[in-house]
């Protein structure tokens, strides 16, 4: 039987002690988790980071206005179907889109409805500023209902 020498019997408890203070030490920072206070506002429409607001009178025409109880921009697009159609109608200035965050940003207006064309679209806003928002709807011939969905997008310039 081959005894060690102390030395050795002490290289070896040392590296054994920092293999395992190695392994606990992996371990213990497998996760984190950290506090922060947060602030969170639930704000109208109107006075969020991207504020959507009735252009100049669509709010007194009924055509965009903020439901106060909702918080969203609603808009209505009055059309007789009778009367109005195989036609393009412009609205000018329906809504605003306002910056209130800190950096300029790119906005792009996505519609799901084909006869719907919003502009402008895949512009940049700085801080602060708004731009107006005009419909183009062409009618075809045979509808009378539609709905859909306009999605205003918002992306921080680099």
């Amino acid at each position: 039987m081959r005894v060690l020498s102390f030395k050795k019997v002490v290289i070896l408890i040392t590296a054994l002690l920092l293999l395992g203070s190695a392994v606990v030490a992996v371990n213990a920072y497998s996760s984190a988790t950290v506090q922060s206070k947060a602030e969170i506002k639930i704000v109208s429409t109107d006075q969020a980071l991207l504020a959507l607001i009735p252009g100049e009178n669509q709010a007194v025409d009924g055509l965009a206005i903020i439901d106060e109880a909702k918080g969203v921009l609603k808009l209505a697009l009055t059309i007789d179907p009778e009367e109005d159609v195989d036609k393009v109608f412009v609205f000018n200035d329906v809504f605003r889109i306002k910056n209130n965050f800190s950096s300029e940003i790119e906005l792009s207006l996505e519609s799901d409805l084909d006869i719907l064309t919003a502009t402008p679209n895949d512009t940049t806003l700085p801080p602060g500023d708004f731009t107006s928002v005009d419909f183009t709807v062409t009618i075809a011939e045979g509808e009378v209902s539609y709905e859909g969905t306009l999605q205003v997008k918002a992306n921080p310039v680099d």
